[in-house]
């Protein structure tokens, strides 16, 4: 069955008030309806109550958009007294003179062209918009609603690497182990505007700065403006997977694209994706690419990409400490003074390190010294308190060290296993157990990846230094002629 027929398809499965929340949220993303307000479904459930319009939008002027949904069987019939109940000033208490457009999400896919003169005639001179199940499948099939069919209809995109803004952000928010990232946008707006600029003026744009800086967090303000600015905005989450396929079906149709690569030195593969941006910028189809990246990998990444254009380098420095103990105080609620400043001296200017140490209890943070100790009380609890196994400890730590881990097809991670003394068998169980957890995330039930560099990081030093469950010297010599550059 086609990924329209499957949308299609749990599109009519839908409850009422589903519907309508769904339809809301497909609203604002196609047509930028922002305050919208609801009065035809139960907040907290999927419900409906009674009320007209369904849903409603008012302008500065004084007008308004009203919204009606209908999943009945007989759609018609809603339709044509949805726009009659719109038009009723005792029912709205809007005289019609303020109504700008009304506006019918439908689950029907044979309105004929008879019934829409109708309805459009019932509607008395207001704009009338009847937007039906094939335009819901069609669009909703599409990657711009990819997290929208995610989260309501739970039909996932391709390898689940390519996002609109919002499900990006989503998707960063649900690890576990990773610091949130809908914390208020602060004190980066000289960058904001460099980094703007800098895309404004080039195809290409890479963030760069220390881990924990924010790097994410700004490329994603720059991609809200570049929204507004009519741009087709997909956010790239890397996974491990290739992602070729899904960024040639995402970029498919005729339009102004600004991709973001978060991490783009970790992308499996980056060369085809660049190949096709070349071959496909044309008069109906531009390309911009905008991507963070480590210090250490942003020469080789920033002549990969030259080829697409000129590459502008943005640097996002550390947070002072003014700036953070504000951040401290708005997230985190922490107005302890001598609290701040513990914070800050772990900190050094780091905004990821400010809020882990915030997130801790005051007596923890008061016998830390620096962040290495920080990792390892926050991470450390995680592991204690998640009762993770040993043998559970070395997977998380091969997939780790290499990244992300197909085991079927990487030598490397088949001899650590053997080290281990761990049955490929046994390894797919605790993948399973470790991805329940949410301490690591799965793909195709193959590829298995920890997304939080941190958290990363923290497990090798455990592993490698605190554990000694292997030593350096058995890693070169198990790795070094399969992978030198790891």
């Amino acid at each position: 069955m086609s990924r329209i027929n499957i949308v299609q398809q749990r599109i009519k499965e839908l409850e009422g008030g589903r519907f309508q929340k769904m339809c809301d949220t497909y609203l604002f993303t196609k047509y930028g309806l922002e305050n919208i307000t609801t009065l035809g479904s139960q907040d907290g459930t999927d419900k409906t109550t009674r009320g007209v319009p369904d849903s409603y939008v008012e302008y500065d002027d004084g007008t308004y958009t009203f919204i009606m949904y209908g999943t009945h069987q007989d759609v018609k019939e809603k339709i044509q007294k949805d726009i009659q109940d719109c038009l009723d000033v005792e029912t709205t208490g809007i005289e019609i003179s303020k109504i700008r457009k009304i506006i019918c999400c439908h689950t029907s896919t044979n309105i004929s062209t008879k019934q829409n003169e109708m309805f459009k005639q019932t509607a008395n001179g207001v704009e009338l918009q009847l937007i039906g199940l094939s335009t819901l499948g069609e669009d909703i099939a599409s990657p711009k609603f990819q997290s929208l069919a995610n989260d309501f209809l739970s039909v996932p995109f391709g390898t689940e690497q390519i996002f609109d803004i919002e499900g990006f952000i989503n998707a960063y928010n649900a690890d576990v182990t990773a610091s949130p990232m809908n914390r208020a946008f602060k004190f980066r707006e000289r960058e904001l505007l460099q980094l703007t600029s800098a895309l404004e003026k080039n195809n290409v744009a890479l963030v760069t700065g220390v881990s924990g800086v924010g790097k994410s967090r700004i490329s994603l303000e720059v991609c809200k403006k570049f929204r507004e600015l009519s741009y087709e905005v997909l956010c790239v989450k890397n996974n491990g997977q290739n992602l070729h396929n899904d960024f040639k079906i995402a970029t498919s149709e005729p339009g102004n694209y600004l991709i973001f690569i978060d991490d783009i030195n970790l992308v499996t593969n980056l060369q085809p994706i660049i190949n096709w941006i070349i071959e496909n910028n044309n008069k109906t189809t531009k390309f911009k690419i905008l991507g963070t990246v480590r210090d250490y990998a942003q020469k080789e990444v920033s002549n990969s990409l030259t080829r697409i254009g000129n590459v502008e380098k943005v640097i996002i420095p550390n947070f002072t400490d003014e700036e953070l103990r504000e951040i401290i105080i708005d997230c985190l609620n922490i107005k302890n003074s001598n609290f701040q400043d513990r914070i800050l001296e772990i900190a050094q200017g780091n905004a990821r390190l400010a809020v882990l140490a915030g997130q801790l209890a005051i007596n923890q943070v008061e016998k830390i010294n620096n962040p290495a100790e920080l990792f390892k009380n926050y991470y450390s609890g995680i592991i204690d308190e998640g009762q993770i196994p040993i043998d559970s400890i070395k997977v998380l730590f091969i997939i780790a060290l290499l990244n992300t881990v197909n085991i079927e097809q990487d030598k490397l991670a088949q001899l650590l296993l053997s080290e281990f003394e761990i049955s490929e068998r046994k390894f797919h169980d605790i993948i399973d157990y470790l991805n329940q957890k949410e301490l690591v995330d799965l793909y195709l039930n193959q590829i298995v990846k920890i997304n939080d560099q941190s958290f990363r990081d923290y497990i090798l030093e455990y592993v490698i230094v605190e554990r000694k469950y292997i030593g350096i010297d058995k890693l070169l010599k198990l790795g070094f002629k399969i992978n030198k550059k790891k």
